[in-house]
């Protein structure tokens, strides 16, 4: 392999692919970048088995070949760099890298021994607003569970049927669902893992690009944004039918400013209880109080004024699923519904009309 390459390139590019590589996997060449020539594009991936990335960039490519090279070496070599274009020479086994000025020479490792990287069959192609799929996905991240032991639930449903997008994420103590408009000829439902989700949205915001397109495959998907290219494993299983838990009406509404209510709650949090973080509000007349409480702490009462509909209520809750909740919500006003103290919570931004919903189980005390 020659290529000559610009550095602030190949740094973005080594920067993209080092997320997804690990120092920790007893597979040693999973901490390696596998760099290759395709015509005049030079092209770096990396994998951790689950996931892979490659990422694609012009340069002068004047022989043809590809190597592994450990990532982290590679990142922090290429970062120290301050010229503006270098050459890479490499043969099968070590890299060289050329400047005016530097001249370094890079153990690596035969492409040979670099896993195969996954290709989709069966596919079905369906293209997004970068912005619009970026903002939905954010939306329901934080009610997704992080715990891997039920691969279901650390996965965000996806579904695409009679002209609706539904994504859906819950950890079974709290969930969020949006729908949009989308129509599209084939309908699609899966289940996509949470760091992949996780590792799009990095890549969304450092390719910035208006449009991304998603390709599902029987058990892949794979999202192409600008110059790269994430694929996953799809998480194997049937999502729960979380639509039964979601309140189709409330015997109490109020209807309150979103910064007030991020305010009070962030208060109410000092004195919240570790173990459950939980906080107690009372709806009464057209006010919300939010009461907390720990025994080596003290107690805190806050009250914001609200526009009530129905009857009085009280209800337990975990201070931080409510806090995670209005981060996401863009609108200033809220609505929060209650039935029995033993029901689920109903938050939703005043202006979606149901598409956009949130439910928080409360707790029993």
């Amino acid at each position: 392999m020659k290529v000559a390459i610009k550095v602030k390139n190949l740094l973005k590019a080594v920067n993209i692919c080092s997320r997804l590589v690990s120092s920790r996997s007893s597979l040693e060449v999973l901490g390696n970048i596998l760099i290759e020539t395709d015509k005049n594009i030079l092209k770096l991936s990396s994998t951790n088995l689950d996931l892979a990335i490659t990422t694609k960039l012009g340069a002068k490519v004047e022989k043809e070949g590809k190597i592994s090279i450990p990532a982290k070496l590679l990142g922090e070599l290429i970062n120290s760099i301050s010229e503006d274009t270098l050459q890479l020479i490499a043969d099968d086994s070590n890299m060289t890298i050329k400047g005016s000025g530097i001249h370094s020479r890079l153990n690596g490792v035969s492409a040979s021994e670099f896993p195969t990287l996954p290709k989709l069959t069966s596919t079905k192609s369906i293209k997004f607003s970068s912005e619009e799929i970026k903002k939905s996905f954010e939306k329901v991240v934080a009610s997704v569970s992080i715990d891997e032991s039920r691969p279901v639930l650390a996965g965000i449903f996806f579904s695409i049927s009679s002209g609706q997008m539904v994504l859906a994420g819950t950890d079974s103590y709290r969930l969020s669902e949006i729908k949009s408009k989308y129509d599209s000829k084939e309908d699609i439902s899966c289940i996509i893992p949470v760091r992949t989700v996780t590792e799009l949205l990095r890549l969304i915001s450092s390719e910035e690009v208006n449009e991304i397109e998603i390709i599902i495959g029987e058990s892949e998907i794979s999202f192409m944004v600008g110059d790269s290219q994430l694929i996953s494993q799809l998480t194997e299983g049937k999502y729960p039918d979380y639509q039964k838990i979601i309140p189709e009406s409330t015997t109490t509404t109020i209807e309150c400013d979103k910064d007030k209510l991020v305010e009070a709650v962030k208060v109410s949090s000092v004195f919240a209880r570790e173990s459950s973080h939980g906080i107690t509000l009372k709806v009464t007349k057209d006010e919300l109080t939010l009461d907390a409480q720990m025994s080596d702490v003290g107690e805190n009462t806050i009250k914001i004024p609200v526009k009530k509909t129905g009857k009085d209520a009280s209800i337990n809750i975990n201070a931080k699923y409510i806090t995670d909740i209005l981060s996401v919500i863009n609108d200033k006003t809220v609505i929060i519904g209650i039935n029995d103290k033993l029901d689920p919570l109903l938050i939703n931004p005043k202006s979606k009309d149901n598409s956009e919903v949130h439910i928080i189980m409360p707790l029993r005390s």
